[in-house]
């Protein structure tokens, strides 16, 4: 399946740049670039309709997962005074974001 590489995808490059982040700090961050890989990843095949179901279906339920992990990342900012998650709450969301869309996908395709 297509879908199941980008999913993968997105997990392992989410993964790889928390490492980062928490090896060399806000510099780590460049680990993201490797998202710009995905199309060498992807093949050119276009999905199936059941695909794009289970596409949108994994949207939706990674959102609310999403907001659910940005009020984490805030809660453990402000109970821990935490200058690193201050400075890098960005880049903690998108990599949050890269590993909840990952997770759900695999779920979610592996399920169906």
């Amino acid at each position: 399946m297509n879908m199941m590489r980008q999913f993968w995808w997105e997990l392992s490059v989410g993964v790889i740049t928390f490492a980062a982040m928490a090896a060399f700090g806000s510099r780590g961050a460049a680990a993201f670039a490797l998202m710009a890989f995905l199309p060498f990843a992807m093949k050119n095949r276009k999905p199936d309709e059941r695909e794009y179901y289970l596409f949108y279906k994994t949207g939706n339920y990674t959102m609310g997962l999403f907001i659910l992990a940005l009020v984490a990342i805030n809660q453990l900012q402000v109970y821990t005074g935490s200058a690193m998650i201050a400075s890098n709450w960005l880049n903690l969301s998108i990599n949050s974001f890269l590993v909840i869309h990952g997770l759900t996908g695999i779920v979610i395709f592996s399920r169906s």
